[in-house]
């Protein structure tokens, strides 16, 4: 067996990474392709989680569009699988280049990989392209590693082969137990984003706020800014805001949120950082799909600012709480959150449903041909 990992973003990065050293500790031969797809955003990862390239292509140009994107992935991979000749391709999620990729092994006759199968908003515009993306490459992979129950669930019946299907958790719990366990050890720390943070109160309390998806760009954002504002003023928490650097994010919020003080602007931070900020956090309030599935491992409750979710483990095990952008929802549970802690505490006791942090041991032993006991999570009782 020789196999080819796929990444080319920041979530593929971090998702792919427990994979990957689980392939090099069972001796798998196995060559780490990057597309270059986010070539800043990558490039730490390599150091945190000791993460090689073996290959890296370079499929960015400015101002290219989704297919002419998605046409030079497929024809740059075609060429590597050919001087390669893996067996299989593993791919992560939903980006572009997870497809293309995926598309230039099924013309090769590779066998495909999906790690992430199943997740569905049942909106092909939300999120976009991302929704069309991995229902694509559900359709035709041989391997289909669903995180969840509920997203195993979606596949069934869907493609028209028969593959190996079996529920695995998802990898990116392996991989912020890993970088927890090392920041507990004191192996790496996350000081530099507190000095980073002038005039913020350690001893105090705090929010964690992510807000960047394109559905909420405009009228949602200026909701979401507003009703921080009002949480920031009328409560004892502060705010950690790392802001995406998009101009249609940034300038919006910088002139919303810059003046308040209790609320703490940064540029996008790392994935050390991020995960130290999760830990401390009182709860999280975000539209990001990675601190849904990694805020539980912490007991964090999440403030979901979408109206629908191709997660919805978190919903229905009540991690997370649907808020979309309407300023009174936001308002109403965050100061909900603080005030109430039978209700606080039903949210934070829940066991993480999206991952054990033993996905990367299923999916190699699942390629090896052995058959794993799938992930199964704790049934959740209901919410105060």
């Amino acid at each position: 067996m020789r196999v080819m990992t796929v990444i080319g973003t920041r979530p593929e990065a971090i998702k792919m990474a427990p994979v990957i050293s689980e392939l090099d500790a069972q001796n798998i031969d196995n060559l780490v392709c990057f597309s270059g797809q986010h070539v800043e955003m990558v490039e730490p990862f390599r150091e945190l989680f000791g993460l090689r390239v073996d290959r890296q292509l370079n499929v960015m140009q400015e101002g290219q569009g989704l297919n002419a994107l998605l046409a030079k992935i497929v024809a740059q991979f075609d060429q590597l699988l050919a001087e390669t000749q893996p067996t299989v391709v593993l791919a992560q999620g939903d980006t572009t280049t997870a497809l293309g990729a995926a598309i230039a092994a099924f013309h090769r006759g590779v066998d495909v990989g999906h790690v992430e199968a199943g997740l569905r908003s049942n909106d092909l515009t939300q999120p976009w392209p991302e929704e069309f993306n991995r229902v694509l490459i559900d359709q035709f992979a041989q391997y289909l590693f669903p995180p969840t129950p509920l997203s195993a669930e979606n596949l069934a019946g869907t493609p028209h082969h028969q593959p190996t299907t079996l529920v695995t958790g998802n990898t990116v719990v392996d991989a912020v137990m890993d970088v927890s366990r090392q920041l507990e050890a004191g192996d790496l720390s996350a000081e530099p984003i507190w000095d980073a943070l002038p005039g913020f109160d350690r001893a105090r309390p705090y929010v964690l706020l992510t807000a960047h998806r394109r559905e909420n760009h405009g009228q949602g954002i200026l909701n979401i800014c507003e009703a921080v504002r009002r949480l920031a003023r009328d409560t004892d928490q502060q705010f950690i805001y790392p802001v995406h650097l998009n101009p249609a994010i940034r300038d919006v919020v910088t002139g919303a949120l810059g003046d308040e003080p209790n609320v703490f602007l940064h540029p996008p931070v790392g994935y050390l950082e991020m995960v130290d900020l999760m830990r401390g956090a009182t709860f999280v309030v975000t539209d990001s799909g990675g601190l849904q599935e990694e805020a539980p491992t912490f007991g964090k409750p999440v403030i979901l600012l979408r109206e629908n979710t191709e997660r919805p483990e978190g919903v229905l095990a009540g991690t997370t709480i649907l808020a979309g952008t309407d300023v009174e929802k936001i308002v109403g549970l965050g100061r909900r959150l603080l005030d109430d802690k039978a209700f606080y505490s039903a949210m934070a006791r829940r066991a993480n449903p999206y991952g054990d942090g033993q996905a990367a041991q299923r999916i190699v032993a699942c390629l090896k041909g052995e058959t794993p006991s799938p992930f199964k999570p704790e049934a959740a009782d209901a919410l105060v």
